[in-house]
């Protein structure tokens, strides 16, 4: 099981990608410079798991969201923003093996907005993937 804490407001991932007229894809600045920020707070808090190796098996996720304002955001798509920064920190191999998610958002705290993620192991654990038809 590991536990990290970002600190900030989190950007939604899927509202945040821009699209060029040639059709390539991009981050949003604001999203890209979050992203690049809550990589290295990552980074700092897998030192304390020293034994850590990438995961890549069906785990479950733990989210526990204190937003900076009462804003309106969707929950999938902080989710989709967490899952990439997880993605891109090399805490997860593939987004596809949060098998099991829990959600809750709290009331606001302009003062510290934040984000805890619990990662654990899932019970029993048997992975077969399979492709799709």
């Amino acid at each position: 099981m590991i536990t990290l804490l970002l600190r900030g407001q989190v950007r939604a991932g899927k509202n945040n990608m821009k699209v060029t007229r040639l059709g390539r894809h991009y981050p949003a600045k604001l999203f890209a410079k979050w992203a690049e920020e809550a990589i290295q707070q990552i980074t700092w808090q897998l030192r304390k798991y020293p034994d850590f190796e990438i995961i890549n098996r069906p785990v479950r996720i733990t989210v526990a969201y204190t937003p900076a304002d009462k804003r309106i955001r969707d929950s999938t798509a902080i989710l989709d923003g967490l899952y990439h920064v997880l993605e891109k920190a090399q805490v997860i191999r593939d987004d596809y093996f949060f098998q099991q998610v829990a959600y809750a958002q709290f009331a606001e705290d302009e003062d510290n907005p934040r984000v805890s993620i619990t990662i654990e192991e899932t019970y029993p654990y048997s992975y077969q993937r399979r492709e799709h038809p």
